[in-house]
């Protein structure tokens, strides 16, 4: 054998391995194990989409050559721009595994969350047009400003306005949960990428009919995203009911017993997000593993246990049902952990 790619393994084990919720290059470990025994390099795989968790496996003796496979769905252009020095550009992997292997299982072709190119390279997408127009694009969300770039590198003039203080719109709503970080990553690349396309940028601007007849455009973009649906049910006008934004966000207190109604994905992100409240940081577990202050059972405990009941509902028989196939086994695990619910 000229070299050994190590692999962690595949769906049927029960350890998530390649969602979001795993942190990047976690598995490095069994190739720096393998690396010690054999005599050709070795490849590590899985969770690895940026330039500095490569390098830092490599030069830290974890591996000798790292495995790239969905971060080059995400960005084809990665290593080339890993090379120029350009690495602030790429566009990552979130792992979210929507577009790709949710897909595969769907018997669909692969597509992308971060990247609306791929699975749609072969068609007819427009290029640069003749005569440029001045775009008014309003919200600032992932499809907005991925729609202020599209326009921008068709040659168009595009100022995008968004009425908050900054961009990335239910990117951060899906950020908050634990384990989901990774989607504020694409909100950070799209920003970066306007920068780059010197796209100009208006934030706590709030467009109305006076400066849309004042800027005149020649066409008005609307991505202003949506609004949590509100059912009618008696008592949601109570002090104490709130929306799950608002939860996401840490805008309001929720107490220590809380009721989480409709266990769709939203709902579910929501009570995990509220379980993990008083959870020990993964620093702490560290310190105390070391020092061996606390048995491994102790620890276990601290790191699943929080300060707040939550229990999940749903009026349907099936709890996230709509949650891609590849996410959402790991998260009704989590929920065993985590939550109380019931269907």
């Amino acid at each position: 054998m000229d070299a050994l790619c190590i692999n962690v393994g595949w769906h049927e084990a029960r350890v998530p391995q390649i969602v979001v919720q795993v942190p990047r290059g976690a598995f490095g470990y069994l190739a720096r194990d393998i690396r010690t025994a054999v005599e050709v390099p070795v490849i590590a795989s899985h969770r690895i989409n940026d330039p500095e968790t490569a390098r830092e496996m490599i030069d830290h003796g974890f591996c000798d050559i790292v495995a790239m496979g969905r971060s080059l769905i995400a960005d084809p252009d990665l290593p080339k721009k890993a090379r120029e020095g350009r690495e602030k550009e790429i566009v990552h992997c979130i792992a979210c595994a929507q577009g790709c292997l949710d897909n595969l299982f769907k018997l669909k072709h692969v597509e992308c969350l971060c990247n609306p190119l791929a699975g749609h390279e072969f068609r007819n997408n427009a290029g640069k047009v003749d005569a440029a127009k001045k775009v008014m694009l309003v919200g600032g969300g992932v499809a907005g400003m991925t729609a202020a770039l599209t326009c921008a590198r068709r040659g168009h003039d595009v100022v995008l306005y968004e009425r908050s203080r900054r961009l990335g719109g239910q990117l951060h709503l899906a950020a908050a949960p634990p384990g989901r970080k990774e989607f504020a990553q694409l909100s950070d690349d799209l920003e970066h990428q306007l920068a780059v396309e010197k796209i100009p940028v208006m934030l706590n601007c709030r467009v109305d009919e006076a400066l849309i007849s004042k800027e005149k455009p020649d066409a008005l973009l609307l991505a202003t995203g949506a609004r949590p649906l509100e059912p009618p049910i008696p008592g949601m006008d109570l002090p104490h009911v709130t929306g799950a934004w608002d939860v996401l966000e840490d805008k309001v207190e929720t107490g220590k017993h809380v009721a989480v109604i409709g266990g769709g994905a939203v709902g579910v992100e929501t009570a995990l997000f509220l379980a993990e409240k008083g959870t020990m940081p993964a620093e702490i577990i560290k310190f105390l593993l070391i020092n061996k202050a606390e048995t491994a059972e102790a620890l276990f405990e601290m790191a699943t246990t929080g300060s707040k009941k939550v229990c999940l509902i749903e009026m349907t028989n099936r709890i996230g049902k709509e949650i891609g196939k590849s996410t959402r086994w790991g998260m009704m695990q989590d929920l065993e952990r985590f939550v109380d619910s019931g269907a």
